[in-house]
């Protein structure tokens, strides 16, 4: 079964909001953790934030189409 149009908006918006999370507390455990191992583990979730905004406009690109 192929997802629809409307389910494969809904898991781009998810994952925008996730990326908004990611991007947030990343910035948090950068700023607070600083040379320790969890400020670099924020600044990796904040990359990996734009990744997940990547996918997302990935999916929307599509229109919803899956091969």
């Amino acid at each position: 079964m192929k997802p629809t149009p409307a389910f494969i908006a809904s898991m781009a918006l998810r994952l925008r909001a996730l990326a908004e999370a990611m991007e947030t507390l990343g910035a948090d455990m950068d700023y607070y953790g600083g040379l320790a191992p969890w400020g670099q583990h924020g600044r990796e979730m904040v990359n990996a934030a734009g990744m997940a905004r990547a996918w997302a406009d990935e999916m929307e690109s599509t229109h919803g189409q899956v091969e």
